[in-house]
């Protein structure tokens, strides 16, 4: 058999994507963003050792209408679609990280009929992480003087706009102590995680400079998911 790619695009707009080695061993990943993986280092490797790959794109009106059963099920019709167009795996793992890990979990105890297995990888609770998303953005609506008539809530799909303007006021923030200060108190009162951008230095702790910059950093990697 020789190497197998395939693309699609699910009723709801979705996109899909298909990799099959020629020498698969009969083991399908399934994962949840695979469309934008397929070709990252860690999919090569498994491709080298015999692995099949499957999987999705996040969907584009996910951050506006999250729907959990729709990701689901996409995942299911992949899968499905693999066996029916390809061949049916031996193995099937449901594979992801952070959104995809949540819904590995979601197909391990819902879909147990269509997977042998998931990866889970830092799967978060949907309604707890939004939860905390508003926190922060209330926290800084009410100590950035900048950001007292930015919106927090009823936010559209297309949220670029508005992303944009909250951006611009926390760089403002950081150009003076007093913003600094009052950014960093926000981050402690929502609980935020201080140090999550990749790519970015682990902040020291007793270095009160280095931890400013860790939370500057993060909230410009963590407020376009808002």
């Amino acid at each position: 058999m020789s190497d197998i790619r395939r693309d699609g695009v699910l009723s709801d707009g979705t996109v899909w994507r298909v990799r099959v080695p020629a020498d698969w061993n009969g083991c399908l990943v399934n994962d949840f963003d695979f469309q934008s993986k397929s070709d990252s280092d860690v999919y090569h490797l498994l491709y080298r050792q015999g692995f099949a790959a499957s999987g999705t794109a996040r969907p584009e009106w996910r951050r506006a209408r999250y729907d959990n059963i729709a990701e689901r099920r996409n995942q299911v019709e992949v899968i499905e679609r693999f066996a029916a167009e390809i061949e049916p795996p031996r193995t099937t793992i449901q594979y992801g990280i952070s959104g995809g890990g949540l819904l590995s979990e979601a197909m391990a105890e819902l879909e147990p009929d269509v997977i042998d297995g998931a990866v889970v990888a830092a799967a978060h609770d949907n309604i707890g992480l939004t939860a905390q998303y508003l926190d922060l953005l209330f926290a800084l609506r009410a100590l950035l003087p900048d950001a007292s008539r930015l919106p927090i809530v009823n936010i559209p799909e297309d949220a670029g706009e508005i992303v944009s303007r909250w951006l611009d006021v926390l760089r403002s923030a950081q150009r003076s102590p007093q913003g600094r200060a009052r950014t960093v108190l926000a981050v402690s009162l929502a609980q935020f995680p201080i140090w999550g951008a990749p790519g970015t230095r682990r902040p020291e702790l007793s270095d009160p400079g280095s931890v400013v910059k860790a939370v500057s950093e993060t909230l410009e990697y963590a407020l376009p998911f808002v």
